[in-house]
């Protein structure tokens, strides 16, 4: 959740950028969106032009965060737990390097106000 949720802090993204920032296409992100905001955790508003959009959790969508940072935490040791604690940093470390070579770290720094 947390990229969707720096995704969704984000003022007038375009779906494109967005599909691209959580590794999606355009048309499979036009899903999701489209059952969040049926379940009413996500509202929308349209960007200044055509290709963007705006939009936010809501208060119900904002109740599920802890809630889904929690089983995220929870997949990451299971996911992670037969790695030591320092394995686990070198990999971070690479995972990182592989991202700013590739220019996408910049982009979740921006996404998550840390620039």
């Amino acid at each position: 959740m947390g990229c969707y949720a720096h995704t969704l802090r984000a003022k007038n993204l375009t779906l494109n950028a967005a599909a691209k920032l959580i590794g999606v296409d355009k048309s499979s992100l036009s899903r999701m969106i489209e059952r969040l905001l049926q379940k009413g955790w996500v509202s929308r508003q349209d960007g200044p032009d055509r290709r963007s959009l705006s939009l936010e959790l809501t208060t119900e969508g904002r109740k599920l965060v802890p809630i889904l940072a929690k089983l995220a935490d929870e997949n990451d040791k299971l996911f992670f737990g037969t790695l030591s604690a320092e394995k686990q940093d070198k990999l971070l470390a690479t995972i990182k390097r592989l991202l700013k070579a590739n220019e996408m770290i910049e982009i979740f720094q921006l996404m998550a106000g840390t620039v």
